[in-house]
């Protein structure tokens, strides 16, 4: 199927999907996280300029410009290059939860109280006992990322490490038009490496890992759109 069968096709049958696509490629306003916008657009203009649909089809044009994004209609007809279509919420929580069940068996194996302490602190209990529960379940399909395993302190920035080598992974080598508008959905401090050579193999890994968490996990009511 190109490009053109895959549009008509979601657009018969999959209009929110169509929509998402649509969104992600020319209303930047809608998503980009406002951090994002220092020194993007004058701080005097007023705060609820992106409560008007008009104004912000403009606002995203000018952002598109000013941020010199490279133009053009990405189709998404990749099943796992729609994970850039995910809200900025439900990505940090991929990150984290993907980064737990990574380190799932060396979370269960912390001995100390006061580590065990500080990392279910620092993560929340609902992704502690995810990484201890429910995390095991999805070991097989745990892909093989570069990163540490067995790190002499594990805290909540390894783990989200470690679901940003799954992320990267899968958007290896794409093209700027989808890789630009996704860095912007975090705020500039997350950094992402999409230049890196990575296989086939691990690409189908992280991707086959992210679906299920994501449908069966984290956000469900988007199973629909990875279809």
């Amino acid at each position: 199927m190109n490009q053109q069968d895959f549009i008509r096709n979601v657009l018969s049958h999959n209009n929110e999907l169509f929509r998402l696509i649509y969104q992600f490629d020319t209303g930047l306003a809608d998503y980009i996280n406002k951090e994002q916008l220092k020194g993007a657009i004058k701080d005097s203009l007023p705060g609820d300029l992106f409560s008007t649909p008009r104004l912000q089809k403009k606002i995203s044009a000018y952002l598109i410009n000013q941020l010199k994004l490279k133009s053009c209609f990405y189709s998404f007809k990749e099943p796992r290059l729609r994970i850039a279509l995910l809200p900025e919420a439900i990505l940090e929580q991929v990150l984290l939860y993907a980064g737990a069940a990574f380190y799932s068996d060396t979370i269960k194996h912390i001995v100390l109280k006061k580590k065990l302490t500080e990392l279910q602190a620092s993560i929340g209990e609902k992704v502690y006992i995810f990484a201890t529960k429910k995390a095991p379940l999805l070991s097989q399909l745990v892909p093989h990322i570069s990163v540490d395993k067995s790190p002499a302190h594990l805290d909540k920035d390894q783990l989200i490490n470690a679901g940003k080598a799954c992320i990267e992974a899968c958007f290896a080598k794409e093209p700027e038009a989808l890789t630009q508008r996704f860095k912007l959905k975090f705020p500039p401090s997350v950094h992402f490496n999409f230049n890196q050579e990575i296989s086939p193999e691990l690409k189908t890994q992280c991707w086959n890992f992210l679906q299920r968490l994501i449908i069966k996990e984290l956000a469900p009511e988007w199973k629909s759109c990875f279809a």
